[in-house]
C-alpha cells in the first residue's frame, strides 16, 4: 500500500487498485482498477512507490511509472460494423434489400466493435424486430444465430459498450425479409379463392340449370296433363248437357208439339254452335258465355213450360267483349237452379244472373227462390233412382284444374237462403274470378 494526497494505491497479483478519497471523507471513495489492459507490463505487482506525484510500479517483468493523476477511463464510444451474414450456414452478401425464400430462415449475423483500450472485453446489446414481436439481449459473443424464423420483415440492431461503460452512439442496423411460401402469399390465396368461387359457381349454376330443366320438363308434362284433363272434362260436360236437351226434344215429339219442337230445335242449334265454338277454347269472352247461358235458360223455360222467370243483370262498367272466363262455367249452376230448385216449386220460380265487378275481380251471382238444397236432395232420394249430379262435380273439378293450370284462384260459394223463421227460400251461388282481358291485358283496377 502507498498513499499520495487523496488516494491510496494497492498492489496485488491482479494489477493496481486506486482508492480515491473524496471530500476528505473516508466513507466517500471510488475505486479504479489498473491492469495490463491499461498499459501495465504485467499484472503481478511486487512493489509500488509514489515519488513527485509519479507512481513507480515494480512488476514481475518490468518497472513502469505513470502520473498519479492519470485518467484511465476510455471516453471514446466503440465503433461497430457487420462482418458477415449467413443464411442456412451459407455466406450471403449484405445489401439494401435482403430477401430470402421461406426455407432459408436460419440466420447468422456476425459483428465487431473497435475499442483499443478494451482489449477485447466488449459487451454487445442487440435487438431483433418484426411486425408482431421483438427480441432483445446482451452478449459478449460477436455472432448471434436465429433459428427457423417465421416469414416476415425483420430489423436487426446492435451496439457495443467498452470497458468504461461507454455505449456506441448509434447502433448499426440490418434489414432482411423472409418471404412467405407460395401458398401463403396473397395472390396465391386470391387465386385459390377465385378458383373455389368459380368451382362453386359452376356447380351451383349446373345444379340450378339441371333443376330448372327438370322443373321445365315437369311443368310442361303437368300442363299437358292439365290440358288433356280439361279437354276431357269439357267433352264430358257437353254430352251431359246435350243429353238433357235431347230429352226435352223427345218429349215434344212424343206429345206431337211440332211448333214447340221446331222452336226448341232452332234455339238448340244456336246453342250447339256456341258450345262447339266455345269447347275449342278453354276460355271465352264473357259476352259469348252470357249468350250461351241465355239460350240455355230459354230452352229450359220452354221445356218446363215457363214455370220460372229469368233476370240477367250485367254491370255497365264491364267490357263483356274483352273479359275472358272459363267456358261453360255458368251453365251448370243455372241447370242446378232450374232442375233442383224452381222445378219443384208449386209457385212461379225466379232465377237471377248478376255479373258485377267487386274488389278488382269479377263476381257472378246465380240466385233462385227454389226449395233449397236439402229439400231437393230429399226429393231426389224419393223420386230419382241412384241420382248423381255430374254437372256440379265436373264443374268443381274444372275450376280446380283451371286454377292449377293458370295459377289463379277462382272461388265458388254456395249459400242456402232462408226466411227469418229458418224456412228455406232458395239458393245463391257466387263465383269470384280475377278479371282477365284478351291479349293478357290487366285491368286498370
Amino acid at each position: 500500500l502507498t498513499v499520495s494526497n487523496d488516494a491510496i494505491w494497492c498492489a496485488s497479483y491482479n494489477g493496481i487498485s486506486k482508492v480515491s478519497i473524496k471530500n476528505n471523507l473516508i466513507t466517500d471513495y471510488a475505486i479504479t482498477n489498473i491492469n495490463i489492459n491499461d498499459g501495465l507490463p504485467n499484472n503481478e505487482i511486487n512493489d509500488i512507490s509514489v515519488l513527485n506525484d509519479t507512481l513507480w510500479v515494480a512488476s514481475k517483468s518490468a518497472i513502469s511509472f505513470f502520473g498519479c493523476r492519470t485518467d484511465f477511463m476510455n471516453p471514446v464510444p466503440p465503433e461497430i460494423h457487420f462482418t458477415s451474414f449467413k443464411k442456412n450456414n451459407v455466406v450471403s452478401s449484405i445489401t439494401d434489400k435482403n430477401e430470402f425464400p421461406y426455407h432459408s430462415n436460419t440466420i447468422s449475423i456476425s459483428f465487431e466493435a473497435l475499442s483499443f483500450k478494451s482489449a477485447g472485453e466488449i459487451n454487445y446489446k442487440y435487438l431483433l424486430l418484426n411486425e408482431s414481436d421483438s427480441l432483445e439481449s446482451t452478449t459478449k459473443n460477436r455472432t448471434v444465430d436465429f433459428l427457423s424464423l417465421a416469414p416476415g420483415h425483420y430489423v436487426f440492431q446492435v451496439k457495443a459498450m467498452n470497458r468504461s461503460g461507454i455505449w456506441s452512439v448509434n447502433p448499426v442496423q440490418l434489414k432482411f425479409t423472409i418471404l412467405k411460401p407460395v401458398w401463403q402469399r396473397w395472390w396465391f390465396l386470391m387465386l385459390v379463392f377465385l378458383t373455389l368461387v368459380s368451382i362453386i359457381y359452376y356447380i351451383l349454376r349446373e345444379r340450378i340449370r339441371r333443376v330448372r330443366k327438370e322443373e321445365k320438363i315437369k311443368t310442361d308434362f303437368n300442363k299437358q296433363i292439365v290440358q288433356l284433363e280439361m279437354k276431357a272434362l269439357r267433352a264430358q260436360m257437353n254430352p251431359h248437357f246435350v243429353f238433357n236437351v235431347l230429352n226435352s226434344i223427345q218429349d215434344y215429339i212424343l206429345n206431337n208439339d211440332a211448333l214447340s219442337a221446331q222452336k226448341y230445335l232452332t234455339k238448340f242449334a244456336r246453342l250447339v254452335r256456341l258450345i262447339l265454338a266455345n269447347s275449342m277454347e278453354g276460355e271465352v269472352v264473357l259476352q259469348e258465355e252470357l249468350k250461351a247461358a241465355g239460350l240455355y235458360v230459354e230452352l229450359e223455360q220452354q221445356r218446363f213450360g215457363d214455370i220460372f222467370q229469368f233476370e240477367l243483370f250485367v254491370s255497365d262498367m264491364l267490357e263483356v267483349d274483352e273479359i275472358l272466363i272459363p267456358s261453360m262455367i255458368i251453365q251448370p249452376f243455372l241447370e242446378n237452379a232450374i232442375k233442383h230448385g224452381v222445378s219443384h216449386l208449386e209457385k212461379e220460380g225466379k232465377i237471377s244472373l248478376t255479373v258485377t265487378e267487386k274488389e278488382g275481380g269479377l263476381l257472378i251471382c246465380i240466385a233462385d227462390n227454389g226449395v233449397g238444397r236439402a229439400a231437393s236432395a230429399e226429393w231426389n232420394k224419393k223420386n230419382v233412382r241412384e241420382h248423381i249430379s255430374y254437372g256440379s262435380a265436373i264443374t268443381a273439378k274444372r275450376i280446380s284444374v283451371y286454377n292449377i293450370a293458370n295459377n289463379t284462384s277462382i272461388q265458388t260459394t254456395i249459400t242456402d237462403l232462408k226466411y227469418d223463421e229458418g224456412v228455406a227460400c232458395g239458393t245463391k251461388v257466387e263465383i269470384f274470378l280475377p278479371i282477365k282481358y284478351k291479349g293478357n291485358l290487366k285491368s286498370e283496377n
